[in-house]
């Protein structure tokens, strides 16, 4: 059984596509239980960022009426301002605690869902195996044809994706170099231009590097339809 699905990623990344080397894996660990756990989890964490928005929402109105009540007293210094003053400097830090902890529960479902996409992949890998295998063992070489054909065309797909895919990257890398560039021109200067050019070149390295392992995972899949696709040309000759 699995303690939590997290500490099986790294194990399951490496021999993701070689589903012999899966099976003994598979003994020992319920997949399917496994995914169910990470759903599981990403739910209550739907369910944490529901209430903690609307935390939010009420630590922000009452800022803002803080906010409202120091206006009307600007000016002035007494007991009254300085308590509003307090109280606002205590709500903003809240709200930030407040935002720092949704950031927290969207990075937890992020992984979730890449861990969910892994562990998917590997019992894809799995039947995709036992198929073929089961294919071979039949001997019926016109279904070997048909699946030869199948498997043929989803090379085909992968490959167009990962076209598609790269030439992303590639926009994103641009992207990172311009912005580098535009950032060097302001040496240490800190301005509200600067702090966008900074959001920006991070969100560009982002993007490029999801662009990349999602490539990668392109490429264990035609990798897999590669060998596979051998196998059954190999029981056909």
């Amino acid at each position: 059984m699995l303690d939590h699905p997290q500490q099986h990623q790294a194990r399951l990344m490496h021999p993701l596509f070689k589903a012999t080397e899966l099976s003994e894996l598979l003994i020992e660990v319920s997949l399917e239980e496994a995914v169910g756990r990470l759903r599981d989890e990403f739910d209550q964490f739907s369910q944490s960022i529901a209430v903690t928005k609307k935390e939010l929402d009420t630590v922000v109105g009452r800022v803002r009426s803080i906010e409202l009540s120091l206006r009307a007293r600007r000016g002035k210094a007494g007991h009254e301002a300085e308590t509003l003053r307090a109280d606002l400097i205590s709500g903003l830090y809240e709200a930030r605690r407040k935002n720092a902890q949704l950031t927290r529960y969207r990075i937890q479902q992020a992984l979730n869902v890449k861990l969910e996409a892994v562990l998917e992949r590997a019992r894809e890998a799995f039947r995709f195996h036992a198929r073929i295998q089961a294919l071979i063992t039949s001997g019926d070489k016109p279904l070997m044809e048909v699946e030869i054909a199948s498997i043929l065309r989803e090379i085909d797909q992968a490959q167009k994706h990962a076209d598609d895919l790269e030439a992303i990257k590639a926009a994103h890398s641009k992207e990172v170099q311009d912005v580098t560039a535009r950032l060097r021109e302001f040496e240490d200067k800190v301005t509200p231009e600067t702090g966008k050019l900074r959001e920006k070149l991070i969100a560009a390295l982002r993007e490029e590097e999801f662009c990349i392992a999602r490539l990668a995972v392109l490429r264990q899949v035609q990798a897999q339809d590669i060998k596979f696709l051998a196998n059954l040309r190999q029981a056909l000759s």
